[in-house]
């Protein structure tokens, strides 16, 4: 029985100098939901003293979307995402990186 699937809208990881001097991290997940009642959802970390660790928290929580994917009768299509992998560009218009302006 196919429930509904979930998609990575975007995930980033914040560094923040705390008053003590040292770097703190979180991280912040925006998970999309084909259901519309669920709609989307923002899910923000506690603090992480090391980077590695935050990394590795965030990866599991993006592990646990693809399962949930997966146990709901949408298994990851391998074939789709190398396509998308080896796909040259996303966009027709090229940007300078520095900048910002379209070309």
């Amino acid at each position: 029985m196919k429930e509904h699937k979930e998609w990575i809208g975007s995930a980033e990881i914040t560094s923040t100098k705390w008053e003590d001097g040292e770097t703190r991290w979180t991280w912040k997940i925006v998970i999309l939901s084909s259901d519309p009642e669920r709609g989307s959802q923002t899910i923000v970390s506690r603090v992480f003293d090391e980077y590695s660790d935050c990394v590795e928290l965030m990866n599991d929580k993006i592990q646990m979307i693809f399962i949930h994917n997966t146990e709901s009768g949408f298994p990851f299509n391998e074939k789709e995402a190398e396509k998308r992998f080896n796909k040259e560009t996303y966009t027709k218009k090229t940007a300078n990186v520095f900048t910002g302006e379209v070309a």
